[in-house]
C-alpha cells in the first residue's frame, strides 16, 4: 500500500478518522479513514497499527525516530489491505478522530476525541490510546499507570492471521493463565493479561498441541505509558529488547509469521 509521498505536508495528514464497530478485550474491528487513502477495513489492533504507520511513512510525517526491531534472519513483509469501498461513515460502536503528532520512543503520541468532540484526551503512546479507545467504548477507564500489572509471561501461538490469534498465555509467578481456541486479538488481551483488567478471558479446556511460535516476554519498566522490556522467542532461540508496546507486537507477529525452517538457514 502507498499513498504516495508528497513534498508538501499539511496538518490533516495526522489526523485519522476510526469507526469503531466492536471493542472487547478480546477483539476490535472497524473501518480507517485518511484524506489520502479510501476507507481501510481493520479486525485487529495489529491491523489498525500497521495500516497507520503505513499512512504515515508514505506520507513522510511525523517521521519514525526509531527503527523498529525484528528477531535476526527476518525480512519483514507487505501486508494485505483490505479496501472499504462504502461512503465515510460512523463507527457502530464509537468514532474516535486521532491526531498523532509525533512518533518517538517506537510509539504515538498524540491527542484523541470521541463523542463528536465532546471528550479528547491526549496520548503519550499506543497503549495508552488503545486503553482510552476501549475506555471510550465501554464507558470504563481502569486506572493504569507505571506500576502494578503482571510483569512476565510465557505466550504460546498455535495459530495466527492478521493480529488475531489461537493459543494463550501462562503466568507461573502469578499462578495465571488464559487459553484461546477461537481466534481473539492479540494486542487486546496481551494488554488485558498483563495489566490485570481483562474479564472473562478464562478457558478450562486444556492447550492443543502443535504450537507455531512462542515467547517469553518480560517488562522491566513501564515508562512512557508504555512497556520496556525483553523478549525471548524460543523456536528462533533469539532474544531481543523491545522499547514499547508497538514494537513487542511487531517483534513477535514478524516472528509468528515467518518460515522457521528459512529463518534458521539464515542464521546458520
Amino acid at each position: 500500500m502507498s499513498v504516495g509521498r508528497m513534498s508538501l505536508v499539511s496538518n490533516a495528514d495526522h489526523y485519522f478518522t476510526i469507526a469503531v464497530d466492536e471493542c472487547s478485550d478480546w477483539r476490535m474491528n472497524g473501518i480507517l479513514f485518511h484524506e489520502r487513502v479510501s476507507g481501510i477495513c481493520f479486525g485487529s489492533v495489529q491491523e489498525l497499527i500497521l495500516n497507520i504507520d503505513q499512512i504515515l511513512d508514505d506520507v513522510g510525517s511525523p517521521k519514525q525516530t526509531l527503527q523498529m526491531r525484528c528477531f535476526p534472519g527476518i525480512i519483514p513483509s507487505d501486508f494485505t489491505v483490505n479496501r472499504y469501498s462504502g461512503e465515510p461513515r460512523k463507527g457502530n460502536a464509537e468514532t474516535f478522530t486521532v491526531c498523532i503528532q509525533y512518533r518517538y520512543h517506537a510509539g504515538w503520541q498524540g491527542t484523541v476525541s470521541w463523542r463528536n468532540g465532546e471528550k479528547r484526551e491526549a496520548f503519550e503512546s499506543e497503549l495508552q490510546l488503545l486503553q482510552l479507545i476501549k475506555g471510550g467504548v465501554n464507558r470504563t477507564f481502569p486506572e493504569t499507570g507505571e506500576e502494578g500489572g503482571l510483569n512476565s509471561c510465557h505466550l504460546t501461538v498455535a495459530d495466527y492471521d492478521l493480529g488475531k490469534f489461537i493459543g494463550g498465555y501462562q503466568s507461573i509467578s502469578a499462578n495465571k493463565t488464559r487459553q484461546f481456541h477461537t481466534p481473539v486479538d492479540l494486542a487486546s488481551t496481551l494488554q488485558c493479561f498483563m495489566e490485570g483488567n481483562g474479564t472473562g478471558l478464562s478457558s478450562d479446556l486444556s492447550m492443543e498441541p502443535g504450537i507455531k511460535a512462542s515467547f517469553s516476554i518480560k517488562i522491566m519498566y513501564r515508562e512512557r505509558a508504555t512497556w520496556q522490556g525483553v523478549v525471548y522467542w524460543r523456536e528462533g532461540r533469539e532474544q531481543l529488547s523491545f522499547r514499547s508496546f508497538k514494537e513487542l507486537l511487531h517483534m513477535v507477529t514478524l516472528a509468528v509469521e515467518s518460515d522457521s525452517s528459512k529463518v534458521e538457514a539464515v542464521l546458520q
